[in-house]
C-alpha cells in the first residue's frame, strides 16, 4: 500500500474512532458535532472518490487535497465561532464576511461530494432548490416568495441548525454512522455469508428454493445494510446465479433480489437511515419505530415470497440440490453464534437504551465474538478495514443528509412547504385518498435516482404536513413518506435497485426494474392500508391491530392469486378478477369489506378445489 492511500486509509480510521467515541462519551456540544462530522466526512469523500480517473490521477491529487483542506477548515472555524453561533440571535444578529465565505464554500463541497458519491440527480435537485432562492420573486404567484436577504438565507443555511446542520445530520452524526461502522464489522466478520447460508438452509429445498432464499437473506441482510443497493450486491452476488442456475431467467432473478433488498430498510432493528431522522423529527424512541415497520415489513417480504412461489409453481423450477442443502445446514449450527451481535442489538433496544449506545455495545460483541470461530476471527488488518469501511460508507448518508439540510434550509426560509401543502390540501378537497395519492407521486418522482434518505427528508418537509393537516397521525403520514421513498428504488424509468441487479443477473436494466417493481406492487398498497388503519402500525389495541393483520394478509395473497393468475391451477379471467377485487377489500380495514372480500375471495377459491378434486377422481 503506498504511503498516500495508507494516509487516506488511516485518515478513515480516525473518523470511525471520532465517531465511536462520540457514541461512548457524548461530550461534545450538537452543533460542534455536527460540524466537525460533516468536515470529516466530505474530506473522506474527496479522498476516497478523486476527482480524476486513473490515467490523470496523479496530476489531480492537487485539486482533492485543496478540497479536503477547505472541508476541514470548519473544525477550527466552529471551535472560534462556536459561543456567538450558540448565542446569537438569528436574523438580528450580524453574519460576519467570514461566515458568508464559508457558507458558500460549503454549500459548494456538500454539493460535490453528493455529485461524487451519493447521486448527481441529488446535487441537481438541491441546485434547483436553490435557484428557487433565487428566482422566487420572479415566479407564478402561486410559487413566488419575496424573501431575497442573501445574509438572512446564508444565516438560516449555516448558523441555525435550520439548514444543513440540521436534524438530518445531526441523525447521521449520532446513530447512523455507529450502525453503519457496525454494519461494516459485520460483514468483515463474515456475518453475511452466514446469513445467505442461513436462508439456504431454510428454504432452500422448496420449489424455486433460490429465490425464496433471495428473499430471506435480503429480509435478514438488510438488518445490516439498511441500504437497498448494497443489500443487492451483498446477497445478489450469491443468489442470483443460484435462482439463474434453477431455471429463472435473468431478469427475473434480478428483479427478486431487487424487490426483495429495497424492503431491507423497511426490516427492525437495523431500518434504513431515514428510520433514525424520523425518530430524530417526531422526538420517539427509535424502538417505536421498529415496531411499527414490524407488521408492514412481514406483509412486504411475504408478498415477494408469495410472488416467487407462483413463479415457481407456474414454470415448475425445482429448489437446490439436497446434498447442498445438507452440507450448509450441518455448517450452519457451527455457526449460530454469529447471530449473537443481533440480538444483543434488539435486547438492548427493547431494555430501553439509546439506539447509539446500543449498537456499541453490539459492536464490542462483534469484535469478541468473531474469536469463537477460525472463519469469522478479526485480526488488526480485518479490524483497520472494518473501521475504514464503516466511514466511507457513513460518508453518503453524511453528504446526503447535508445536502437534504439544503433543501430544507430553502424550504424553512422561502415558506415552500406551506405553500405545497396548501397546494395539495386544494388538490385534494379534504379527501384523504387524493391527499395519498398526490403524496406517493412526489415521493417517487423525488425519489427517482436520488437515495431514500434524502428522498424521504425533501418529501417530509413539503408533503407529510399536508397528510398531517388531515389528520393523519404524525408517525403514519412520515412512515407513509419514507415507505414510498423507500419503493423508488425500484420504480422505472430511475430504479437503482433494479439497475444493480441486472447488472448482476447480466440483464436488461429496464426489463429488470418493470419486473421488480411488479413483484413489489402489492408493497405500494401497503403505506395506503396502514394510512387508513394505524394498527397496522402496532397503533392501537391489540386484538384490533391482531385482527386487521391478519385480514391484511389473506388480502395480500389474494391479490398475488390475481396478479399471477394462480390458485391450485391457472385462474380464468373471472377468477382473478374476484381474486383482486376480494383482496383489495380484504386490505381495506373495516369488518363489512372483509365480509364482502372473504365472499368474493371463497367463490373461485372453492371452484378451484372442487375442480382439483374432480381432476384427482378422474386421474385415478
Amino acid at each position: 500500500m503506498e504511503f498516500r492511500q495508507k494516509v487516506i486509509t488511516y485518515f478513515c480510521v480516525i473518523t470511525a474512532a471520532f465517531h465511536l467515541y462520540m457514541a461512548a462519551t457524548g461530550i461534545l456540544e450538537t452543533v460542534l458535532q455536527r460540524f466537525i462530522h460533516l468536515s470529516l466526512m466530505m474530506a473522506v469523500v474527496f479522498w476516497v472518490h478523486p476527482l480524476a480517473h486513473k490515467p490523470n490521477k496523479e496530476r489531480w491529487r492537487w485539486v482533492d487535497d485543496i478540497l479536503v483542506f477547505l472541508s476541514l477548515i470548519l473544525i477550527p472555524y466552529v471551535f472560534i465561532n462556536h459561543e456567538r453561533i450558540l448565542t446569537r440571535a438569528p436574523w438580528m444578529d450580524p453574519v460576519y464576511a467570514g461566515d458568508a465565505f464559508l457558507a458558500i464554500v460549503t454549500v459548494i463541497l456538500v454539493l460535490e461530494t453528493c455529485r461524487r458519491v451519493v447521486s448527481g440527480v441529488l446535487s441537481l435537485i438541491t441546485g434547483c432548490f436553490l435557484a428557487y432562492f433565487f428566482l422566487g420573486p420572479y415566479l407564478p404567484s402561486f410559487l413566488a416568495h419575496s424573501k431575497t436577504n442573501f445574509l438572512e438565507f446564508i444565516d438560516t443555511l449555516f448558523l441555525t441548525t435550520e439548514g444543513i446542520f440540521g436534524i438530518p445530520l445531526g441523525a447521521s452524526a449520532t446513530y447512523i454512522v455507529i450502525f453503519i461502522v457496525f454494519g461494516s464489522f459485520l460483514e468483515v466478520t463474515k456475518i453475511g455469508n452466514f446469513i445467505i447460508d442461513f436462508a439456504l438452509a431454510m428454504v432452500g429445498r422448496a420449489r424455486g428454493g433460490p429465490a425464496k432464499a433471495a428473499v430471506v437473506a435480503s429480509a435478514l441482510f438488510g438488518t445490516i445494510s439498511g441500504a437497498s443497493v448494497a443489500n443487492v450486491y451483498g446477497t445478489g452476488t450469491f443468489t442470483i446465479p443460484l435462482m439463474k442456475r434453477v431455471g429463472y431467467k435473468p431478469h427475473f432473478a434480478g428483479a427478486v433480489e431487487a424487490a426483495a433488498s429495497t424492503g431491507g430498510q423497511l426490516m427492525p432493528p437495523v431500518m434504513g437511515s431515514a428510520a433514525f431522522i424520523i425518530a430524530e423529527t417526531l422526538s420517539i424512541p427509535y424502538l417505536q419505530i421498529c415496531v411499527a415497520a414490524i407488521i408492514p415489513s412481514i406483509l412486504y417480504f411475504y408478498s415477494i415470497g408469495l410472488a416467487t412461489h407462483l413463479e415457481a409453481i407456474k414454470n415448475n423450477l425445482p429448489g437446490v440440490n439436497i446434498e447442498e442443502v445438507r452440507a450448509i445446514r450441518k455448517t450452519i449450527l457451527k455457526r449460530l453464534y454469529l447471530f449473537l451481535p443481533l440480538l444483543i442489538l434488539v435486547f438492548l433496544l427493547v431494555a430501553g437504551f439509546s439506539p447509539h449506545y446500543s449498537a456499541l455495545w453490539s459492536l464490542g460483541s462483534t469484535v469478541l465474538i468473531s474469536f469463537l470461530g477460525r472463519e469469522s476471527r478479526l485480526n488488526y488488518s480485518l479490524f483497520i478495514e472494518a473501521m475504514a469501511k464503516g466511514a466511507k460508507n457513513a460518508a453518503m448518508i453524511a453528504v446526503a443528509t447535508g445536502c437534504a439540510g439544503i433543501i430544507v434550509g430553502v424550504i424553512t426560509y422561502t415558506g415552500l412547504g406551506f405553500k405545497f401543502m396548501m397546494l395539495v390540501l386544494g388538490l385534494a378537497k379534504g379527501h384523504l385518498f387524493l391527499a395519498l395519492f398526490l403524496v406517493m407521486i412526489a415521493s417517487i418522482i423525488l425519489g427517482m435516482g436520488v437515495p431514500t434518505t434524502p428522498a424521504y427528508i425533501i418529501v417530509a418537509v413539503i408533503a407529510a404536513p399536508s397528510l398531517i393537516e388531515l389528520k393523519v397521525p404524525p408517525l403514519v403520514a412520515h412512515m407513509y413518506v419514507f415507505v414510498f421513498a423507500m419503493l423508488s428504488a425500484i420504480t422505472p424509468p430511475v430504479a437503482v435497485a433494479g439497475y444493480a441487479g441486472a447488472n448482476i443477473a447480466g440483464a436488461d436494466a429496464m426489463k429488470t426494474s418493470f419486473t421488480a417493481w411488479r413483484l413489489a406492487l402489492i408493497g405500494f398498497v401497503i403505506p395506503y392500508m396502514f394510512a387508513y388503519s394505524p394498527e397496522l402500525l402496532a397503533q392501537g389495541e391489540a386484538l384490533v391491530i391482531f385482527r386487521v393483520f391478519l385480514t391484511a394478509l389473506a388480502g395480500v395473497t389474494a391479490v398475488g392469486f390475481g396478479l399471477y393468475g394462480w390458485f391450485i391451477s391457472p385462474l380464468p379471467l373471472w377468477a382473478k378478477v374476484c381474486f383482486l377485487v376480494g383482496g383489495f377489500n380484504l386490505v381495506y380495514p373495516s369488518v363489512p369489506t372483509d365480509i364482502l372480500g372473504f365472499l368474493l375471495v371463497g367463490v373461485p377459491a372453492i371452484f378451484q378445489i372442487i375442480k382439483r378434486k374432480k381432476l384427482l377422481i378422474i386421474n385415478r
